[in-house]
């Protein structure tokens, strides 16, 4: 399983993502435009109070002129905002460059406003440069700092928008990563277990032992065909458990009998990838096998509500519920700890999970988890733009 980061277009420095600098530019071109508006609607109610109309399109004209002005001047504010990002140490040359531009832009929006003034017949006849300065300077480098303030609003969104994301990446590859290690214990403990009975076999009868083998084989190959899988469809996991079973009927003959009851509607129910078959090997190992009269296991699954109930029932030795607290298997081995753990991994909380020892002796586990069919595509992580 590959580890490296899920690549994300969102950049806190430097060059922005496309989507990123669209939003840029739709959010400086809407604000503008509402400040055109607004600007325009402010020129003719002053004209009219003093009783003067001023034509609509000169309004416009003059109002949507400044506004243009400061949506270019907007858009060096944001690259320098992101170029020298006041929350960066040390803090002293950012803040000197941006107290630079300031000054430089308030002078830049007051020439362009006087000369909008001067082009479009606005300015009075006694008004000079340095009226537009001083009424207009002290104001545009509060504007400045405004802007240059969206700006940092929105890098620390950004960044925050990030964090989220690169915390959720990494919370999910963790989480596979822990389910392949759990499922990786499986692998050497069945392997182990099963070459326990072959050895076992050996000395009872070896054509038996023999045809143990080559089953096993075929078992081994088709668990690792899925090594990777964390789910297949109920019907793969019952095939997978059917050749373990050939297996156990080879080393137990009539002393083991095996029921499956299974709804035809829910052999598609995608299901963890070998969660059968540790229970199922508990139920032998720890419960029809120390006995010697004949045992029988049930297993059993239904579906109901959007939900899959699956269960493994044997009438064997049972097991303590002082031992059943502690989560572990008839054995004190894997079984029961390692299934709740994939389950909690798989599934977080929306699952059932009921080990239960028998009151007319024997063992049930249920299982309840989500129904979702195998045909139906898993869903993958979404990259979060802004």
């Amino acid at each position: 399983m590959s580890l490296r980061p899920t690549a994300t277009p969102v950049f806190l420095d430097g060059a922005p993502s496309p989507s990123q600098r669209r939003f840029e530019v739709l959010l400086i071109l809407g604000s503008w435009t509402v400040f055109g508006i607004i600007q325009t609607g402010q020129q003719l109610a002053y004209t009219a109070r003093l009783g003067t109309n001023m034509p609509l399109d000169l309004a416009m004209t003059t109002a949507f002129a400044g506004a243009a002005v400061w949506a270019v001047l907007t858009l060096v504010v944001f690259r320098l905002a992101r170029r020298f990002p006041l929350d960066r140490t040390p803090r002293a040359p950012a803040i000197v460059v941006h107290t630079i531009a300031s000054c430089i832009v308030a002078f830049l929006e007051v020439t362009s406003t006087f000369v909008i003034a001067a082009l479009t017949g606005m300015l009075g006849p006694d008004a000079t440069f340095l009226d537009f300065f001083f009424r207009g300077f002290p104001f545009n480098i509060l504007v400045y700092w405004m802007i240059a303030g969206v700006m940092h609003a929105l890098m620390y969104y950004r960044r925050l928008r990030l964090r989220d994301v690169q915390t959720a990446q990494l919370t999910s590859r963790l989480a596979q990563t822990e389910l392949h290690l759990l499922k990786s214990q499986l692998h050497p403990h069945f392997l182990f277990n099963a070459l326990n009975s072959v050895s076992a076999l050996m000395h009872k009868d070896v054509k038996a032992a023999d045809r143990m083998l080559a089953r096993l084989s075929e078992l081994l190959r088709g668990a690792l065909d899925h090594h990777s899988s964390h789910e297949v469809s109920l019907e793969e996991e019952l095939e997978f458990l059917d050749a373990y079973l050939e297996i156990e009927q080879v080393r137990l003959g009539d002393r083991l009998s095996v029921e499956i009851d299974v709804q035809n509607n829910v052999r598609d129910a995608r299901v963890p990838h070998m969660i059968l078959q540790p229970l199922v090997e508990n139920a032998i190992r720890h419960g029809i096998a120390p006995r010697a009269a004949p045992g029988h296991i049930t297993i059993r699954a239904r579906g109901r509500r959007g939900m899959l109930d699956l269960e493994v029932i044997d009438d064997g030795v049972g097991i303590t519920p002082k031992r059943i607290v502690a989560g572990r298997g008839h054995n004190g081995g894997l079984g029961l700890a390692n299934t709740r753990a994939r389950l909690e991994q798989l599934y977080g909380g929306a699952f059932g999970f009921e080990p239960k020892a028998m009151n007319s002796g024997g063992f049930r586990v249920a299982l309840t988890i989500p129904f979702r069919p195998a045909s139906e595509p898993v869903k993958e992580e979404e990259s979060v733009e802004t």
